[in-house]
């Protein structure tokens, strides 16, 4: 419970009569790109209620960004109702985008509805 409150990966303890915390900010790879890849499916939950989209609603995801984020591809559609995801793609015909950056990484997503 304490690891999901914190958001933290791991808690190491000990039984004792002394409580020590140890803190580690390493910035590994696999972190920077899980923080991009959750700031991603935050614009996509915008871009889903900016189209009126419901919480059932299953889309298809386009998704082009200067980082990879094919490593996070089942967190991604998982939490934002994605039945797929096309990264490198750019244009939709239809649906709804939107262009921008996080911490200076270029991206483009776009969404459309898929019918069930």
């Amino acid at each position: 419970m304490i690891s999901k409150q914190l958001n933290v990966k791991t808690i190491d303890y000990s039984q004792g009569k002394e409580i020590s915390v140890k803190l580690d900010f390493t910035m590994t790879k696999d972190l920077e790109e899980e923080g991009f890849a959750r700031e991603v499916m935050r614009k996509v939950q915008a871009l889903r209620k900016e189209a009126g989209l419901n919480r059932d609603d299953r889309i298809r995801l386009y998704l082009k960004f200067e980082v990879d984020l094919k490593h996070w591809k089942n967190m991604i559609v998982e939490r934002c109702g994605a039945v797929e995801i096309n990264f490198g793609a750019e244009t939709l015909d239809k649906g709804a985008s939107v262009v921008g950056d996080i911490k200076k990484k270029k991206f483009v997503i776009g969404i459309e509805k898929v019918n069930k």
